[in-house]
């Protein structure tokens, strides 16, 4: 992390300046992570009602929040477009 006194633009650009002068990657190649069919992730902040709920009833069901979730926004988009 970076210090408050750090985070000022003109200290994050020194401060990227010498770990481009420090880092050497010879046998790295220029976008080789690089996936044109990728999908973002979006992380998604819940309302702590909203999240001690969903983690009260994943625990009930004995299932993953992640997938409670999404089996919930599943039937959500089903409604949404049985309704278009």
């Amino acid at each position: 992390m970076i210090s408050p006194q750090l985070a000022h633009p003109e200290h994050i650009q020194d401060f990227m300046m010498e770990i481009s002068t420090e880092c050497d990657f010879p046998r790295t190649e220029h976008g080789k992570s690089y996936h044109s069919d990728a999908v973002p992730s979006h992380p998604i902040y819940l309302e702590s009602d909203v999240s001690i709920f969903l983690n009260q009833l994943a625990q009930q069901q004995k299932v993953d929040v992640q997938d409670l979730v999404n089996d919930l926004l599943r039937k959500d988009i089903q409604s949404i477009q049985g309704v278009q």
